[in-house]
């Protein structure tokens, strides 16, 4: 029969597009408490606009087996069924995997599930530390049921469908619809080819998020993962310098934080440091109530903002005063470390002795490559703590890794450059305590963690205070990013970016002092160079917070990112290149930024 073979092609494309149908609803019905805020038009447009992704999706899934069809026209090829049952669980596993994945990790990280996670996995044990035994046991059982009744789906639909396969007049039929697999591959004939930008089709970015395929996604993402090819060029080169000259524009400083030009500088970049968990942004003061405390004691600045929404992003933005593209991170590209500005080598030129403390591997996402390449002479990770200290899946509890700090400074030289990255308030908030609250919803556990590591700061503090270098030494608190916990706050929302920073010890010139100066966590750097009258010219995106004539703050996540300048806050789309609000004068200053950001990134990822 000449239909035969077409007619495979044909069902079995028609299969995968309605199993990605089926995956939206899933979705949807996931999250419907965010569903039910949409109308009925909008819940129906998701299906629409997601059409495209999800036929490129099932037209991949497709492609090999038709050219099969074509291949082995004629024979009668009775192990094309064979095949085809091997083929399709397979796909089926992993389609499934990527399915579920992204209904559990969206609603920890507000994005649809990309390549991400794969950059993470380098180090399996580590990246899969925010789940317990019974959650990974958990989702392998929900993988194998799922998959087993999506595959007896398909065994139902396709077991009759492979006789008299026979017919080179097949060929009439199935080249032509190859060639249209490829054509809904690519997402049509036009100049443009598929990208996910076809997926948003308004200013609610939940709906926009519904209709993206995520098979398609992590697609895309895996074969742009090594590459800077999403364009930020935006404006030639004088308009961009135009705008760049009034972002930098810089006016007289002599403020002094600071008794001495060299002290001893302690920075501790705490994991998941929200603002939100704080008495004066309206938080319980028992939830952090010896940070809250602290605040008294030292200089806070009271408007800092994280630049992005993840760890490795976090160091970089701390440590080299780097911010971080939509959907990306810096330390994805190996090219660029070593041409990246760093705390430590700046401070290594003056004398200082640098150390890393972590509780946990420094082999995940790549931190250990960076923080060689960004200077520090020593690194202190999970291999250095007893075992028996090693008791979350994460590494050792913060109490621990402070303790550790301790133990280093007494071991190390003046002036000393010690930075440590705490780890407990990280999902999944295990903590070695008895919880402030009652609950095992993700805000409960959240602030249980934070408060279990504020117990941890106070009492850290309380010991530095007795040691001989407490009085010529600079601690310096920031988070690595902020949160969106407790709350849910959306990528969109400025509270998930808001962070403390909050500078203590002997050092200090002043007490009881709030610096309310917008600034961005990168212009940590900077400003602490300044302090130290140490030049920062090749932190090119970190600024001395007092120097700034217009201060800013930029915030990337998956698909856009969020500008604060003055009293307005742009929220731009790198997906559909849009703003959610219009602030005509400050729209092409946060472009050329990401401009000036892209550019440098290529320039760096050279060989």
């Amino acid at each position: 029969m000449p239909k035969n073979r077409f007619l495979i092609a044909l069902f079995y494309f028609a299969f995968w597009y309605f199993y990605f149908v089926l995956v939206r609803i899933a979705f949807l019905l996931t999250y419907i408490e965010d569903a039910a805020q949409l109308s009925s038009g909008e819940l129906l447009r998701t299906f629409w606009y997601g059409f495209k992704l999800d036929a490129s999706a099932a037209a991949y899934a497709g492609f090999i087996p038709a050219l099969l069809l074509i291949v082995t026209a004629p024979w009668e090829a009775k192990w094309l069924r064979l095949f085809y049952n091997i083929y399709s669980a397979i796909i089926i596993l992993f389609f499934t995997s990527i399915a579920l994945g992204d209904l559990v990790l969206y609603g920890h990280w507000g994005i649809r599930l990309d390549a991400t996670p794969f950059f993470y996995l380098k180090d399996i044990r580590t990246a899969s530390a925010s789940l317990d035994t019974g959650s990974i046991a958990g989702y392998i059982l929900l993988l194998f049921l799922l998959s087993a009744g999506v595959y007896l789906l398909y065994h139902f639909l396709f077991r009759n469908r492979f006789r008299q396969l026979k017919s080179i007049k097949s060929l009439w039929f199935t080249v032509p619809a190859f060639l249209m697999l490829g054509i809904t591959i690519r997402g049509g004939l036009g100049v443009s080819p598929l990208n996910v930008s076809y997926a948003y089709f308004c200013n609610n970015l939940f709906a926009n998020h519904a209709a993206i395929n995520p098979v398609w996604n992590v697609g895309a993402g895996i074969f742009d993962y090594q590459q800077l090819n999403k364009s930020y060029a935006y404006f030639p080169e004088a308009e961009e310098n135009t705008y760049l000259a009034a972002l930098s524009a810089k006016k007289e400083d002599h403020t002094r934080l600071l008794k001495t030009n060299k002290p001893n500088i302690l920075l501790v970049i705490v994991e998941s440091f929200t603002s939100k968990v704080l008495q004066r942004y309206g938080a319980h003061p028992e939830i952090m109530p010896e940070f809250n405390r602290l605040i008294q004691e030292g200089i806070f600045f009271d408007q800092i903002y994280a630049a992005s929404d993840r760890t490795d992003k976090g160091i970089a933005a701390v440590i080299s005063g780097y911010p971080s593209l939509p959907a990306s991170s810096p330390l994805k590209y190996p090219n660029i470390l070593s041409k990246m500005p760093s705390l430590a080598r700046s401070l290594d030129s003056a004398g200082y002795q640098s150390t890393f403390i972590y509780g946990g591997t420094l082999e995940f996402a790549n931190y250990k490559s960076y923080l060689v390449q960004a200077g520090y002479k020593a690194l202190v990770s999970d291999i250095d703590f007893p075992r028996q200290q090693l008791e979350t899946k994460w590494g050792a509890y913060d109490e621990k890794v402070l303790d550790k700090t301790l133990e280093v400074i007494q071991g190390n030289k003046a002036p000393f450059f010690v930075t440590t990255l705490t780890l407990s308030s990280h999902d999944p908030f295990t903590i070695p305590i008895a919880p402030l609250y009652q609950g095992n919803d993700r805000d409960t556990l959240f602030l249980n963690a934070i408060h279990y590591t504020d117990q941890c700061i106070g009492k850290f503090i309380a010991k530095a205070k007795q040691q001989a270098w407490w009085e010529n030494t600079l601690v310096i608190f920031i988070a690595d990013h902020g949160s969106p916990s407790p709350g849910n706050s959306s990528p969109e929302d400025t509270r998930k970016y808001h962070i403390p920073m909050l500078w203590l010890g002997g050092a200090i010139a002043c007490k009881d002092t709030v610096i309310n100066t917008l600034g961005a966590q990168t212009d940590l750097a900077a400003t602490l160079l300044h302090q130290l009258q140490l030049p920062a010219s090749p932190f090119t995106f970190s600024h001395n917070i007092f120097a700034q004539t217009n201060p800013y703050a930029l915030s990337t996540y998956g698909e856009g990112f969020v500008f604060i300048s003055g009293a307005d806050t742009l929220r731009y789309n790198t997906i559909n290149n849009t703003f959610k609000q219009a602030v005509p004068a400050k729209e092409n200053l946060s472009k050329a930024y990401l401009q000036q950001l892209y550019t440098d990134l290529k320039k760096k990822n050279t060989y």
